[in-house]
């Protein structure tokens, strides 16, 4: 719908005065237009911030819990197994599960699509190291697992397997370096000074957290505004206090300039160490503790489901054809009103209404033909021109002298 077509829509919307003086109850549809335009003015503004928020990237946090376990197999105090090697051998499996939060998995059900989300996605590398003696097994006692294998092989996995041949328990060192999605850091002991300061955004920041560029600039800008650093003359500049200085080194510095001082600072986060022993008494063994990660995602879902707020090309036409009805209902309503002019004027007096009325019709009559006279006296006083049928005339007029 143009422009020109929502203005003409809005204005047809709007009832005759007339039909408001004759009918108070019509102060109630005044009122529901009025909270039309409220709550389009807020809708308008809701779907901006909405597309605010699609311009980034929006993320959920969830926990990742890892399962640790092996199976034995073909071992000297089994029985022998159908289609068994006859080799004794264990394999173990590292396995990986998000957790279902009810309320991402309620926005996967309402969008409609399986959350494409396995174990090798959150993994950057892995390594399994065997502790055995390598003389008397030769197969390698390392096994790792890089993000860059996830193409070559078949796309993503939900675990890994490590499968080797033994008769005797082997205690493995398994190394995971988790893939945060945007590149997170380890913050050094006098940066993690600064950022615990209490303020949001940065109340949880320790020597554990991992954190990304941003939010650590982010931190040291709250710590700056809460401590009142920005000099007073220029802006720009931020007076160091102890803390920062032992951060920067200097008494003063450019704000610009922060994202590149405090690189130095910043170092890769620590990889998971998960110790476990294969146990080849029994067919399968599981470890007797999962491990817990903090893990974040693209809430594809999500931003679905917003996308489907901004974008409201169905409930856009649905609201233009009721608003067509009611365009439709309000012309029904204004032409019963001059009906009721007309039958109320010729109920009062039926014989000057319908002298009137002839003397209009004929007016108009000459205005069509455009070959008849006009009383030239009559034609010479205001009133003659101020009569209803003289726009129509010079309307007839305009038209047939354009036309000629």
């Amino acid at each position: 719908m143009s422009s020109a077509q929502r203005k003409k829509s809005v204005f047809d919307r709007h009832l005759p005065k007339k039909v408001e003086q004759l009918f108070p109850e019509s102060e109630l549809y005044s009122r529901l237009q009025q909270a039309e335009r409220r709550i389009d003015a807020v809708v308008s503004r809701k779907k901006i911030e909405i597309q605010e928020v699609l311009g980034k990237p929006i993320k959920t946090r969830g926990t990742l819990r890892i399962f640790i376990s092996n199976y034995a197999a073909d071992q000297p105090h089994m029985s022998p197994a159908s289609g068994g090697t006859g080799v004794p051998n264990w394999t173990l499996r590292i396995e990986g599960r998000l957790l279902d939060p009810s309320p991402v998995s309620d926005r996967w059900r309402r969008a409609k699509c399986t959350p494409p989300l396995k174990f090798s996605q959150f993994i950057q590398h892995l390594i399994v190291e065997i502790e055995r003696d390598p003389i008397l097994y030769p197969e390698p006692n390392v096994a790792e697992f890089l993000k860059s294998d996830r193409g070559g092989n078949g796309g993503d996995w939900d675990g890994f397997e490590v499968k080797r041949n033994g008769d005797e328990d082997v205690k493995v060192k398994v190394t995971i370096r988790v893939d945060y999605g945007p590149e997170k850091h380890k913050v050094s002991r006098d940066l993690a000074k600064v950022l615990a300061i209490g303020n949001e955004g940065a109340s949880k920041v320790g020597l554990e957290q991992v954190m990304t560029k941003h939010e650590v600039v982010l931190g040291i800008w709250h710590y700056i505004k809460h401590n009142n650093l920005l000099d007073s003359e220029d802006k720009r500049c931020v007076k160091c206090d102890e803390k920062l200085k032992a951060v920067f080194g200097v008494d003063t510095v450019l704000f610009a300039q922060v994202p590149d001082l405090i690189t130095r600072h910043l170092f890769p986060p620590d990889p998971i160490v998960l110790h476990y022993t294969v146990k080849v008494d029994k067919p399968f063994t599981a470890a007797q503790h999962v491990y817990d990660i903090d893990v974040e995602w693209d809430d594809l879902a999500l931003k679905q489901q917003l996308l489907g707020i901004v974008n409201t090309a169905e409930s856009d036409r649905e609201l233009s054809e009721l608003d067509a009805q009611i365009s439709a209902t309000i012309a029904t309503i204004n032409n019963h009103r001059l009906k009721r002019d007309f039958m109320l004027a010729f109920a009062k007096d039926p014989v000057a209404f319908l002298n009137r009325y002839m003397e209009s019709q004929a007016r108009d009559l000459q205005t069509i033909v455009a070959g008849a006279s006009v009383n030239r006296l009559e034609a010479r006083s205001a009133e003659f021109y101020a009569q209803p049928w003289v726009k129509d005339a010079v309307t007839q007029f305009l038209t047939t002298k354009y036309r000629a």
